[in-house]
């Protein structure tokens, strides 16, 4: 997987070969300069976790009106997201933690995004054609009733157990849970039950539930059931027709690279906002294409690990 350094320094080479020979529009330049500045500002911030809120105020400034522009803070950036999915022809390969992108900060937006990928799924490249999402798109063959191939690459389960853990630490967790100045994290823990009522024993409500979480014994089952919600979501994807495999070590970005048109991607944020941004930009989609590559050849099929594990 091509590091952020070597990314930053495509970027730059890639300036320098078009200053040599005539002298390109200055709109061409400016264009260039501006994808170079933005992106070095953004995997600098990242390296050296800067505030993600100065790196928000200098990214919109710089990204702005290029072919790498800023998305948004998680989870507001899933919308995005959604339209990036929503707008493919024939492929798109999505490398994200977990099936449930979202799912416990933004239960609305997440159900939305998964919609887009189990309706794409259900589709096929004629109809996406006849509607128009394969406009100045290159085809490998001619526009049929085959479904768009929907690759899927996830942490493996049991990576997925660890982080969910490490994003929501128990102490800390239970903490925000408590403190009545935080009533936001309250709001969201309940609109996440109502949203997933099957998620609770018919006897327990969320509000029933959140006490028990805020007194510290319901904190285990808290984290069973969002591992659960995942399990079930990844079902439904398999089911639909989606690829998945199982990645068994951590990856630092995560992608939604469309029909090598278009990307989203967004770094990491086990301990920054996470910030995403979508490009047209074609070195970019390179990088990103053969980086998904390279981490899906590595990975194990879903099928070949159930195949060694028990089913849920």
């Amino acid at each position: 997987m091509p590091t952020a350094e070597a990314v930053q320094a495509r970027i730059l080479a890639a300036n320098r070969e078009d200053a040599v020979g005539q002298p390109p529009p200055v709109r061409h330049i400016v264009d260039l300069v501006t994808i170079a500045l933005a992106l070095v500002s953004i995997i600098f911030a990242y390296v050296q976790k800067l505030d993600s809120r100065d790196l928000k105020s200098r990214t919109e400034l710089l990204v702005s009106g290029a072919t790498t522009r800023y998305l948004g803070e998680f989870p507001n950036s899933i919308p995005g997201i959604t339209e990036i999915v929503q707008d493919t022809c024939d492929g798109i390969d999505i490398m994200t933690d977990v099936p449930g992108y979202g799912q416990y900060s933004s239960p609305g937006e997440f159900y939305k995004y998964l919609s887009s990928i189990l309706d794409e799924a259900h589709s096929s490249v004629e109809t996406n054609f006849n509607t128009h999402h394969c406009d100045g798109k290159e085809l490998a063959s001619r526009p049929d009733s085959r479904a768009p191939q929907i690759r899927l690459l996830l942490y493996s389960p049991e990576l997925r157990r660890q982080y969910l853990y490490r994003q929501f630490p128990k102490e800390s967790f239970v903490a925000m849970l408590k403190d009545p100045r935080n009533n936001s994290e309250r709001q969201k823990f309940l609109e996440f039950f109502r949203k997933n009522p099957n998620l609770l024993d018919p006897k327990m409500t969320p509000e029933s539930f959140l006490e028990k979480v805020q007194g510290g014994t319901g904190y285990d089952s808290f984290a069973e059931l969002l591992l659960e919600n995942h399990r079930n979501h990844e079902k439904q994807l398999r089911q639909a027709g989606v690829q998945i495999r199982y990645a068994t070590q951590p990856f630092i970005i995560r992608l939604w690279v469309q029909d090598h048109e278009e990307a989203a991607f967004s770094f990491d944020h086990s301990e920054e906002t996470e910030i995403a941004f979508r490009t047209r930009d074609t070195k970019l989609l390179d990088d990103f294409t053969r980086t998904f590559s390279e981490q899906w050849g590595q990975a194990t099929d879903y099928t070949e690990y159930w195949k060694n594990h028990a089913f849920n």
